[in-house]
């Protein structure tokens, strides 16, 4: 067995918990260090396309209201000139 199979295993395994949600923080940033020092494992598993087919999947674009459209419009709006005015 390789041993970079092994290293791939477990990172496949942490991949699935932080889709899952189920790591800490910290846990996250070991497994994007990981991850940048592991490349080929993206290659071994496939892990970016599956990642996004994941977020096609989990993602649904929805419509908003005219007036949701119009609250947010005037909210940056009233934020820029907010801003504009501290200068």
């Amino acid at each position: 067995m390789n041993p970079n199979d092994h290293t791939c295993t477990n990172l496949l395994r942490k991949v699935e918990l932080a889709l899952d949600g189920e790591l800490t923080h910290d846990e996250e940033k070991q497994l994007f260090n990981d991850l940048e020092q592991n490349p080929w494992c993206f290659d071994v598993y496939d892990i970016e396309k599956c990642f996004k087919q994941f977020l096609t999947e989990k993602i649904e674009r929805k419509r908003i209201d005219e007036s949701t459209i119009k609250c947010i419009r005037e909210r940056i709006q009233t934020e820029g000139e907010a801003i504009e005015g501290n200068r």
